[in-house]
C-alpha cells in the first residue's frame, strides 16, 4: 500500500467497518501509485519543527495504550532528516511508562497540534534510545536556555505521517500566542483612560444621582450599561420601559440630554440597566457614551415624566 500511514492504521477490521460504513471506496484509491507520506517534507519539518508540545502515544507490556503530553521550547522535537526525528526526554513525575513501554514495544503514535490554525500532523514511527556519546545526542541535549533536567536522548524512525482533517479541533490559543493581542488591547485601555482623562468625572444636574457599576456589550452594536444610586441606596421603585433621561457630554464639549429607556430593574431596586445604541436623534452621543461611560462615572438624571 502506497501511502504508508494508512498501510499501517487501515487494518483489515478497519477496512471492512469502512465499506459497512460507505468510506471505503473514498479511501481505497490510497493503495494505488508509489509510496508517499513516509517521509517529512517541508511542510511536515517547518510544522513539527515550530510546536512546544506533542502527544506520543505507547503500548505497555501487558497491551494497554498510554498517551503522554510531551512539551519543551518551541522546536524541542528536532528534525534531523526527512525519516529521522530526536528529542530529549525531560525529567517530570518520574513514573517512566512511556520509557519502559518502549522497551518492549518500540512502535508510537504522535500527534502535533497547532490549535490556533486548527491544523493536526500524525505519525507512526519506531523509537531508540541514543547513547550518550552519539552526535546526534549531543546535539539534541543543545536547549538554548531552557532550564530542564534531562534524562536521556531518543530518536524516532518516521514510517508514516498523515494530516487530519481541522472538522472538530477547538482553536486554543497559549499565553505566547496571546501575548501581542492582550498587550494591544492593554495599550487601546490605557489610551482609553487618557483620554477619559479630559472628560467630566460627573454629568448633568438631574435630581437622581447615579453611577455607572457595570457594563456588556449586546448583539448588533448595542451595550448595556448598570447605573446604581451613587450612595448606595436603593432606586425609586419603577417599572421596565420607563425612560432615562441621561446627560452625555458631545465630543464638541457640549452637554446634552438623551432618553433612554429602562430594560431591566435590579432586585431590589439596587440598579437599572439601560441599553444603548444608535438612536435618530443621536447626533453623536453613542460614540461619546462608548467612548467615556466608564465604571464610576457620575451621571445626575431625571425619569421622562
Amino acid at each position: 500500500m502506497p501511502h504508508k500511514y494508512s498501510e499501517i492504521v487501515f487494518t483489515e477490521t478497519v477496512k471492512r467497518l469502512q465499506s459497512k460504513y460507505g468510506s471505503r471506496e473514498g479511501y481505497a484509491g490510497m493503495a494505488n501509485g508509489p509510496d508517499y507520506n513516509d517521509v517529512l517534507g517541508p511542510r511536515e519539518a517547518a510544522f513539527i519543527s515550530a510546536r512546544n508540545s506533542c502527544y506520543m502515544a505507547s503500548v505497555t507490556e501487558t497491551g494497554w495504550p498510554y498517551v503522554q503530553h510531551k512539551g519543551g521550547p518551541d522546536g524541542f522535537m528536532r528534525v534531523l532528516d526527512e525519516r529521522t526525528l530526536g528529542f530529549v526526554d525531560f525529567s517530570g513525575n518520574r513514573q517512566y511508562v512511556t520509557a519502559g513501554n518502549v522497551i518492549n514495544n518500540n512502535r508510537l503514535s504522535l500527534f502535533f497540534m497547532d490549535y490556533p490554525h486548527r491544523m493536526r500532523l500524525k505519525l507512526m514511527g519506531v523509537i531508540s534510545l541514543l547513547d550518550d556519546e552519539d552526535s546526534r545526542a549531543r546535539t539534541l541535549y543543545e536547549l538554548d536556555g531552557y532550564r530542564a533536567a534531562v534524562e536521556r536522548a531518543y530518536v524516532i524512525h518516521v514510517e508514516g505521517v498523515d494530516w487530519n482533517c481541522p472538522q472538530h479541533i477547538t482553536p486554543r490559543y497559549s499565553e505566547h500566542e496571546l501575548e501581542p493581542v492582550v498587550n494591544a488591547l492593554l495599550a487601546k485601555r490605557l489610551q482609553d483612560a487618557l483620554n477619559s482623562q479630559q472628560y467630566p468625572q460627573e454629568l448633568g444636574t438631574g435630581t437622581l444621582p447615579l453611577v455607572v457599576t457595570g457594563m456588556r456589550q449586546l448583539k448588533g452594536g448595542m451595550r448595556a450599561y448598570m447605573f446604581s444610586h451613587i450612595d448606595g441606596l436603593a432606586l425609586p421603585d419603577i417599572s421596565p420601559g420607563a425612560q432615562l433621561r441621561v446627560p452625555v457630554q458631545l465630543p464638541q464639549g457640549s452637554l446634552v440630554v438623551q432618553n433612554y429607556k429602562i430594560a431591566t430593574v435590579g432586585e431590589n431596586n439596587e440598579y437599572y440597566e439601560v441599553n444603548m445604541g444608535e438612536l435618530a436623534s443621536d447626533s453623536g452621543c453613542t460614540q461619546a457614551i462608548f467612548s467615556h461611560f466608564s465604571l464610576g462615572l457620575r451621571v445626575n438624571c431625571d425619569f421622562v415624566v
